[in-house]
């Protein structure tokens, strides 16, 4: 680990190789979203097949008292990293860190939000009380759940055409539908879900079409595979279905 340049006595540069990165106490921020496991996979595809000499800078935050540094911005790229089979020809190359240290959790939320200008984070992980975290574990456990389900119909693209969704476009649908529904259990929450499915479901089996919504043979025959069909229609319309 070799320090490139110090910003000041809490923000460093530093230059290291993927090896001694893999082997730091790296956990996510709590403010950060999970790693979308579908985007890693194809990220550790990505480098196992191009094994490309430079990665994009991280950010993390290094805490003292736990000796953690808390991912701000890289977390797929690590998380991919950590899932490489051939991880062996990409030890020795190098990797830039961002090392901000013992920070306020006001001074690390403008940082990360300046950091995701272009791709916006759900607003879920900034409303999260530490006191109740219910909403944010019934709206993870619902999303991780769908996507385990629903694989096929997920996608790493946040404009990707029906009947697929982004996991963070879902994770904002989903959590509307929890505020506007007052939901306080993964039950209710489900429920709804299917119940919209199972109306879109027998929509498409009555042949019904509407002049926003023509639904092409190759779409209808990934929904009739899988048994989703909530996202043939985008989440404004989900929601009035609901």
């Amino acid at each position: 680990m070799i320090e490139l340049h110090s910003y000041d006595t809490e923000h460093k540069l530093i230059r290291l190789s993927i090896k001694e990165m893999l082997e730091l106490n790296i956990v996510n921020w709590k403010y950060n979203r999970p790693p979308d496991e579908i985007r890693c996979t194809e990220i550790a595809e990505y480098f196992t097949k191009c094994n490309p000499d430079i990665l994009q800078p991280f950010v993390f935050h290094y805490v003292s008292n736990t000796q953690q540094y808390e991912a701000l911005d890289g977390i797929h790229r690590w998380c991919s990293l950590t899932k490489m089979n051939n991880i062996e020809k990409m030890n020795e190359k190098y990797v830039l860190i961002h090392v901000y240290k013992d920070k306020s959790d006001g001074f690390l939320v403008d940082i990360f939000q300046n950091l995701n200008k272009t791709v916006p984070v759900p607003n879920l992980y900034f409303r999260a009380n530490n006191e109740d975290n219910t909403e944010k574990q019934i709206i993870e456990y619902i999303t991780k759940d769908w996507i385990k389900k629903y694989t096929a119909h997920f996608s790493p693209n946040p404009n990707c055409n029906v009947p697929n969704i982004n996991r963070d476009t879902f994770i904002e649908l989903i959590t509307d539908i929890y505020k506007t529904h007052q939901i306080r259990s993964k039950e209710k929450l489900e429920n709804l879900l299917q119940g919209a499915n199972q109306k879109i479901k027998e929509r498409v089996e009555n042949g019904y079409r509407d002049n926003r919504n023509k639904f092409s043979d190759k779409q209808k025959e990934k929904c009739i595979k899988s048994g989703c069909y909530l996202f043939l229609y985008r989440p404004d319309i989900i929601k009035t279905i609901i």
